[in-house]
């Protein structure tokens, strides 16, 4: 984080569409999302992106760096996407992340 910025640092991941990932903090699971495009473009949303989910999950990640937590991002590559929305459903249901609005 530089200031109000975020960055992320995706080493070794390939840019290919088709990803569901997670934000995760003290190994609690905050957020999982899904990505039809490249991964890389869809964090950078959360960087620029004034549109109201990206500011606000922003924000909830610039909270967690300001108390020096670190913010992990996990991800898994899948082609197929009714695999991805089916995982992500279910490890919503399990994990029931506190980021996520899908919960409310």
């Amino acid at each position: 984080m530089n200031g109000t910025k975020i960055g992320f640092s995706l080493k070794g991941w390939t840019d290919h569409g088709g990803w569901l990932y997670a934000f995760v903090v003290d190994n609690e699971v905050k957020y999982i999302g899904l990505t039809d495009g490249v991964l890389r473009t869809r964090l950078d949303h959360y960087r620029y992106s004034r549109e109201s989910q990206n500011a606000r999950l922003r924000d909830h990640i610039i909270a967690e760096l300001s108390a020096s937590r670190r913010v992990q991002v996990f991800g898994w590559r899948q082609r197929d996407k009714s695999i991805l929305v089916s995982t992500e459903i279910e490890l919503i249901a399990k994990h029931r992340p506190a980021w996520n609005r899908m919960l409310r």
